[in-house]
């Protein structure tokens, strides 16, 4: 079939009005696109991979801290029956009925740090990554691998600022509770200190 000038002349002229975009290139399994990836792109893919690393290691150093909690409580609840001990001598009995209470009450303290230690541990885990279903089409569908370049870097950049978000904000929580429990310790030691003091001076008096 012959094809006029005019119309030869008139598709030129559309196609350069209406240039076909990378995304429908790949809706109709045309050539890969060729496109230069973004050197800004590249950029912020590798900064964002350095701030994930740091927040990963902020995690376990969270993670370490909750552990620290429930063996140093655990530790300090040892302690008060030894202080009690070296305190009230064989009869192992507290004269001062308000040092009594502050002890229970510091171990009271105790076993609630060493469960926000086991809390900060075993929960506030979630947080955003690419699902089971996006990764094999990664590399099973043919449009995905032949995108351009630049559409696949700012896929990636984005995927990244998702993770990166949602483990900050675990992060932050898990900060939270740190603090929490290593208020409730402080103050575990503290009621004990003074309740031994008080039974102390009950007896010298």
């Amino acid at each position: 079939m012959m094809t006029s000038p005019n119309t030869k002349a008139s598709r030129a002229v559309a196609s350069k009005t209406n240039p076909v975009t990378p995304s429908e290139i790949e809706v109709a399994g045309a050539t890969p696109c060729t496109c230069k990836a973004s050197d800004a792109g590249k950029i912020y893919l590798e900064s964002l991979t350095s701030m994930l690393a740091a927040e990963f290691d902020r995690r376990k150093a969270l993670e370490a801290r909750g552990a620290t909690l429930l063996t140093s409580s655990a530790s300090l609840v040892a302690l008060i029956f030894g202080l009690t001990v070296l305190v009230t001598g064989r009869d192992a009995l507290l004269v001062n009925h308000l040092a009594v209470y502050g002890v229970l009450a510091s171990l009271f303290a105790f076993v609630a740090a060493a469960i926000v230690g086991i809390f900060i541990q075993t929960h506030l885990q979630d947080y955003t990554v690419v699902d089971e279903e996006t990764l094999p089409s990664l590399v099973k569908d043919a449009a995905k691998w032949r995108r351009c370049p630049d559409l696949a870097l700012r896929d990636s950049v984005a995927e990244k600022i998702r993770t990166l978000s949602s483990l900050r904000k675990a992060n932050g929580d898990k900060a939270k509770w740190v603090k929490v429990g290593m208020y409730i310790q402080l103050a575990a030691i503290a009621g004990l200190v003074i309740s031994l003091v008080m039974e102390l001076f009950s007896r010298l008096a």
